[in-house]
Parts: C-alpha cells; structure tokens; sequence
C-alpha cells in the first residue's frame, strides 16, 4: 500500500510490526509515548511523534504536524484497537472487555459517520506480546497449552496479526467496511 499511514501505539509488539511493514512503500507516521522505542523507528525511515493520545490538544498537533510532513492521511491504523475480550469477557477483565468493546463500536460508527471504507479493525485473541507478559502469573504455560488446544487454527502471533491489517488496507479488502477481523484460532467458535 503507497500513500500516508499514520500508526498510533508504534513503539511496541503489532503497532511496532505495521510500522516497520509499511514503512519504505508507503510515508509512515508512528506515534507512542515512549521516545527510545520510536527513535528505532526513525532510523529506518518513519516520521515518529512522542505523543500521549489521551491528551487531545497534544494529539491534534500530532495529526497535523504528520500532514504537514508526510500528507494527507490515507489510512490510521490504532494498534491495541480490539480483543476477543469484547466479545467474551473473562473473569478479571471486565473493564478491559468493556473498553475494547467501545473501540468496535467506534470503528462501526467511523465507517457509517465519516464514509470511511477502511475503518476496520482486528480482535486478536491471546498473543505473547509485553502487554501479556506482564501476567505470567495468569497467563502461564499452562494457559497457553490450554489455549493452544482450543484454538484449531493456533494462536495469534503479531506477524499474523501485521498480515491481516496489512491484507485490511489493501485494495483487496475495499469492500469490507466498518468491520471487526476476530483474530482468535477459532478459540471462541
């Protein structure tokens, strides 16, 4: 995909992967919080942006200082954008699902409201990414043999994760608007 890609949550795990796909083929803005993360990524040719999103202010000078560098925008991609969790909540979790859920929501409401034909998102199920890894006491091995023998198609990784967004951006996805790619190995089938 050529154009303009700006890449919220850049520094880490699927956030991290988009940027450096697209990066070359297409002009990419990566924006996170964490400086010594996105310098990596400056050097191999993105336009990175330390910005904080839940600041507002901040995070408009952040868009249009990526226009002003690199153009208009043709695609935003928001890593961290959905889980399998919004669709099944587990125990513990609850406000996490809740927020997820809200975020397929936005997505939807992007599509309908600005005419978007690549609002979309991805809903991976469990992935070993830093995030993840902070819960070993949850997510042991144990629980991810168990999860390995309930998901047919295996578990997620970020690479495959990377494909399906880079596979929603494309040409070859123009037709599926406003949707949620639930990314799980059939886990919650």
């Amino acid at each position: 995909m050529s154009g303009h890609i700006f890449v919220f949550g850049a520094s880490s795990w699927i956030g991290r992967g988009v940027a450096e796909r697209f990066v070359g083929p297409s002009a990419v803005t990566a924006i996170a919080r964490r400086p010594d993360r996105l310098a990596e990524l400056a050097d191999r040719g993105a336009h990175t942006i330390i910005c904080d999103v839940v600041d507002a202010e901040k995070l408009e000078q952040a868009i249009n200082e990526a226009v002003d560098c690199s153009g208009k925008l043709t695609a935003l991609v928001y890593c961290a954008v959905s889980s399998v969790s919004a669709l099944r909540p587990g125990p513990g979790i609850v406000a996490y699902s809740v927020a997820k859920a809200g975020l397929n929501a936005l997505i939807t409401g992007m599509a309908k409201e600005l005419g978007l034909r690549r609002a979309v998102g991805v809903a991976p199920g469990w992935i070993d990414t830093e995030m993840n890894q902070a819960f070993k006491h949850v997510y042991s091995e144990d629980f991810q043999v168990a999860l390995d023998q309930r998901s047919p198609a295996g578990i997620a990784t970020v690479d495959s994760v990377v494909n399906a967004i880079e596979f929603l951006l494309s040409d070859k996805a123009c037709n599926i608007p406003g949707e949620m790619l639930t990314m799980d190995g059939g886990a919650i089938l």
